[in-house]
């Protein structure tokens, strides 16, 4: 499994709307250790950027992620972890280009592709998840052949299957993570 370098958020605040705060980083597998024992440093939180499409029809779609990743059988918006590419010059990190870049990787899909709406923001326990919503102008149906398609011939193959999220039923399924279903709740109502 990768093992590169990521950030964790170590201080933060969220203040009118702005999220401000101090990252630190680590290897990958020391973000491991501290998820799977439950977070044990209650000051230190797992922010991370979440590319949540909505097609044409009204639908989210969200990824199911493969067995050989470390949230295998997971079901969340295309994204992933702040590494230290997303750090700009001036130390200033850059959540929307690392969800561009996330969602580029993970479906094949660029930001042209699609028309930016809501940016939001999900404080679950030690996650934080930034999700830019993107429209498309393409069916649900049309956009989950082409992602499955793109993560199957990719070398990653992060994402075993797409979910099509049309209703808060679709979101009770227990593999769908807590910061998705509270998001796609969000947005669906």
């Amino acid at each position: 499994m990768w093992n590169g370098r990521t950030l964790k958020l170590t201080s933060h605040s969220f203040d009118n709307g702005a999220l401000t705060g101090v990252c630190t980083e680590c290897s990958y597998a020391a973000f491991l250790t501290w998820r799977d024992w439950g977070a044990p440093d209650l000051t230190t939180f797992n922010l991370f950027g979440s590319a949540v499409i909505r097609s044409s029809d009204g639908a989210l779609l969200y990824g199911v992620m493969s067995a050989h990743t470390a949230t295998a059988g997971q079901i969340y918006p295309p994204g992933g972890n702040l590494d230290p590419s997303d750090v700009g010059p001036t130390g200033l990190i850059d959540v929307r280009g690392a969800i561009a870049r996330e969602l580029e990787e993970e479906t094949g899909l660029r930001l042209n592709d699609l028309v930016p709406d809501d940016l939001l923001i999900v404080f679950d326990g030690a996650r934080i998840s930034v999700a830019q919503v993107f429209d498309s102008n393409r069916s649900a149906e049309a956009l989950r052949h082409d992602i499955i398609a793109h993560s199957m011939a990719s070398e990653e193959k992060e994402l075993a299957d797409i979910r099509i999220i049309r209703s808060g039923i679709d979101l009770t399924d227990p593999n769908v993570a807590s910061y998705a279903r509270a998001l796609g709740n969000h947005i669906l109502r």
